[in-house]
């Protein structure tokens, strides 16, 4: 059953995607995430909303992350993030796919938030060519063995987050500059913050034929 629930939630995103033709792009190194832009323009095609851009280290693509949230039987509320990147004829889809409860998206976004301090820090003590996790996060459903959040820096004094899903053994890592990082912790804050709640059950009270049943 959540297996076609996700299925069915992923096509929807992918069907989301739009052709736009005149649409101005986000800042490059822009932190603020929009949540009443309708559209972005990504890798050269059109999305919905307002996209924390990122780069697929294994395929050197320029992607970018298009987030809701949906309430999911048995389970509650989720987050999905949608990992878009042109596939191998260059057309715009979800190339993979995180799933996580309001828990697990929170700590996301306090691991998210380390990322300017932890820059400074770099740069004040000049430590380059090296990386550290900040953390992992746990998938509400998915394939997903690991998930993890990566501080790099690089010889050349350049500084990343970097997302690494590892999914039978393959680690694949999506590179962050600090100022999108920052735009996806905004994102995935709004998303988090207006979740539909899971709706409690009813537990009718005061009903005497009934309660006589459990004395």
């Amino acid at each position: 059953m959540f297996g076609r629930f996700i299925t069915t939630l992923m096509v929807m995103i992918t069907l989301l995607l739009v052709v736009i033709g005149n649409t101005t792009a986000s800042a490059k190194d822009d932190s603020y995430f929009n949540p009443n832009k309708r559209s972005s323009v990504l890798a050269g095609s059109g999305v919905l909303g307002d996209p924390a851009p990122f780069v697929n280290i294994g395929s050197d693509r320029l992607g970018g992350t298009v987030v809701i949230s949906s309430l999911v039987p048995n389970i509650g509320p989720v987050i999905t993030v949608s990992l878009l990147e042109p596939g191998q004829n260059g057309t715009l889809s979800v190339q993979q796919g995180l799933f996580m409860n309001l828990e697990e998206t929170a700590k996301l976004i306090s691991y998210l938030r380390k990322g300017p301090n932890w820059e400074k820090t770099a740069r004040e003590n000049k430590v380059f060519g090296y990386s550290k996790t900040i953390g992992e996060v746990n998938m509400a459903y998915g394939s997903t063995e690991k998930t993890e959040l990566v501080f790099v820096t690089t010889e050349d004094q350049s500084i990343f987050m970097q997302l690494e899903v590892t999914i039978a053994g393959n680690p694949i890592k999506y590179r962050f500059e600090m100022s999108a990082a920052q735009k996806f912790a905004n994102q995935l804050q709004h998303f988090h913050d207006t979740a539909t709640p899971a709706k409690a059950p009813e537990n009718p009270k005061g009903d005497k034929e009934k309660d006589k049943l459990f004395d």
